[in-house]
């Protein structure tokens, strides 16, 4: 899905909304804690910072209230989701990568906010350690490292010509969105399935994110 459908297929909060509850709950809205599909729906007159338009109301835990976006890496956070799809879209789309800066320009936002989201969706990307290659192997079935000098190619010239600066504490999470990003990039639902992955990570606290190299 390039930019100009995101832009256009979820340019509401109620459709950013009607997607991540299909793909979170495929059977209909159920209670998170529970799973149980006897919920109330409370729905906002209009967006409030912090606030989502949709609320529910689980009525088997006796008035817990959960969101769409809860449990979820949108949680906690004051931006539309609007402007998360268009985020996820610009990194999805970007090859070489996009720095905080640009995001914060592309998106309206404060540098931290944008900062934090980019580490969000990076950390919601990771795929685990791959198996490691003994001396001259270069393949275990569909693992393999054709094309891997490319990929350098790529992830280099990111680091010099995008963010310039990488610390030794976030480097993984960078690495992860390259890979991520280099792995699918014949996928044609690639947008699609990485709101899944969102959609199936809680959030990372900002705490971790800036935390000292010793206790990362």
């Amino acid at each position: 899905m390039n930019l100009i459908d995101v832009s256009w297929k979820f340019a509401t909060e109620d459709q950013c909304l009607d997607l991540l509850e299909t793909l979170r709950w495929p059977d209909g809205v159920r209670c998170p804690k529970f799973g149980t599909e006897r919920v109330s729906r409370i729905t906002r007159k209009q967006y409030n910072k912090n606030k989502r338009m949709r609320l529910y109301q689980c009525l088997a835990c006796k008035g817990l209230h959960f969101s769409t976006t809860s449990g979820t890496t949108f949680a906690d956070s004051h931006l539309p989701l609007t402007k998360w799809f268009l985020a996820i879209g610009f990194m999805l789309n970007a090859k070489k990568g996009l720095s905080a800066k640009q995001m914060q320009r592309d998106l309206g936002c404060g540098y931290q906010t944008a900062w934090y989201l980019c580490h969000r969706v990076r950390k919601a990307i990771e795929e685990g350690d791959l198996p490691k290659f003994t001396i001259r192997e270069w393949a275990r079935g569909k693992i393999h490292t054709n094309c891997i000098e490319n990929f350098w190619s790529l992830f280099k010239r990111a680091l010099m010509g995008s963010f310039h600066k990488v610390s030794v504490k976030h480097l993984p999470r960078y690495l992860a969105e390259f890979t991520y990003r280099f792995n699918r990039r014949e996928e044609e639902n690639l947008f699609v399935q990485t709101l899944v992955r969102l959609s199936g990570t809680a959030t990372m606290p900002y705490r971790n994110v800036v935390a000292n190299e010793q206790a990362w």
